[in-house]
């Protein structure tokens, strides 16, 4: 069974959930109606298999010192006695939220439906090809696809996104920060949301406005276009498009970057065959901004390449077992230089990959702190319609340390500069690419 390290963008839609209905969006009137006796019971039965399966499956049986029993008292009978749909929410997302962790979360039947559609989320199948950076609430262009509408439309990195459709971006971000500043994760939220709302239907289109260089107010009409790279669906987990992009960026400088570590029989091998074709090269540069994570396997399987000696790249902690992220070398691995591009969206599978090798010497990490979201977990569907997400495993890397609710800080830090996102330039592969050229030392 494939060792699943939950995709972060389901953090993001979770966060949506709990952030923007109270404001931008409203719930369905069956979800503000009276609950009737066999909605109660169903709710009732889901919260007591959420709670006890919190307290039989949560790796740390004494749940970090949480008084898991006192909090059954507390929320069972406010169960008991909701409303209506919208606070059997609220009372499940706090109760969750006390365990303070990030794969912890309720996803209502109507998320991969109403919801996702309402925000286009990720399994929408058309985009805009903008990707987003977040610089004091801010929503910035940080880069576009080559090809996608957003390039047609004359949309250039370094611009500020305004508005999309009727909506404020600032006030959606401002909210999020609000509820969560003491949060990690909380700018990658910020800037997964933005990027949900600009995607949608193929062949619908979305209003932006938005500033650019000059401070001039720009609105453009941007087509929603098919999402590159392969769909891919994993068991209750949203269709995810998964791509990868193989490229020489300097001379003797390869690059690699994918935007998850799912969908193995389509970029393995070209992963596999990229490393190959840079056997001679000065280094390897993996892009892994925006990569919410995937499957474990994939972690190991590209480490084998990249490491000399046996080895691993941390563990997950279960209850019962402890599961090591094993590393068999290939015959011939890669000994160049090899840097690591990671932001506030890198989570997950993304951060296991980069911190492994960084705690064999065997990487240079670059960008923007890491989302600190790196559990293994599960998704099954409760006897009320929702869907219940919950880690089983705690991710340990080999020096002893929990990236979980803390993230990686990279090597060498570079911070969003809108400046230069407006000359065009993009100062994290610059960095990784000086280190390649001039600083690193071949292991």
């Amino acid at each position: 069974m494939p060792i699943l390290i939950e995709p972060y963008r389901k953090k993001i839609l979770q966060v949506l959930l709990l952030c923007l209905t109270a404001s931008s969006l409203h719930f369905s009137p069956a979800a503000c109606g009276e609950l009737n006796a066999d909605q109660r019971a169903l709710h009732l039965k889901s919260f007591d298999y959420v709670w006890s399966t919190i307290r039989d499956k949560h790796w740390d049986a004494d749940l970090g010192g949480l008084d898991w029993e006192g909090i059954r008292s507390k929320y069972r009978p406010l169960m008991a006695n909701a409303e209506n749909e919208s606070a059997v929410y609220q009372y499940f997302e706090e109760m969750l939220l006390k365990l303070g962790k990030t794969h912890y979360s309720l996803i209502p039947p109507e998320l991969y439906g109403d919801l996702a559609g309402a925000l286009n989320g990720p399994t929408s199948d058309g985009e805009t090809g903008i990707e987003v950076a977040i610089l004091d609430s801010i929503a910035l262009v940080e880069r576009i696809h080559p090809g996608s509408s957003a390039e047609t439309c004359g949309i250039r990195p370094g611009w500020v996104i305004e508005k999309i459709g009727r909506d404020t971006v600032a006030a959606g971000l401002g909210r999020i920060a609000a509820k969560y500043a003491d949060k990690v994760w909380m700018r990658g939220v910020q800037a997964g949301v933005v990027e949900a709302r600009l995607a949608g239907a193929v062949g619908d289109s979305v209003r932006v406005i938005l500033q650019d260089s000059l401070g001039a107010e720009i609105s453009k009409t941007i087509l929603f276009a098919p999402r590159r790279g392969v769909p891919f669906a994993f068991g209750h987990l949203p269709k995810t498009h998964v791509w990868i992009k193989v490229d020489t960026v300097a001379d003797g400088v390869g690059y690699i970057a994918f935007n998850a570590f799912l969908a193995p029989t389509e970029i393995v091998p070209k992963i596999f065959q990229a490393i190959r074709d840079f056997m001679p090269f000065d280094g390897i540069i993996f892009d892994l901004r925006g990569n919410g994570g995937g499957m474990g396997e994939i972690c190991m399987g590209i480490a084998a390449w990249l490491l000399p000696q046996p080895s691993y790249l941390g563990e997950m902690i279960t209850r019962e077992t402890q599961l090591k992220f094993t590393v068999h070398p290939r015959p011939v691995t890669y000994r160049g230089r090899v840097a690591v591009l990671v932001d506030e969206q890198s989570a997950c599978a993304a951060e296991i990959f980069a911190e492994g090798l960084r705690s064999h010497s065997r990487a240079q990490i670059f960008g923007r702190p890491t989302a600190g979201a790196a559990l293994a977990a599960v998704i099954e569907r409760l006897p009320n319609g929702l869907g219940f997400q919950y880690p089983f495993a705690n991710y340990i890397t080999r020096n002893g340390e929990e990236i979980e609710g803390r993230g990686l800080i990279p090597d060498e830090i570079v911070s969003t500069d809108r400046e230069l996102l407006l000359q065009g330039r993009d100062p994290v592969m610059e960095a990784a690419i000086d280190w390649i050229k001039n600083g690193g030392l071949k292991k």
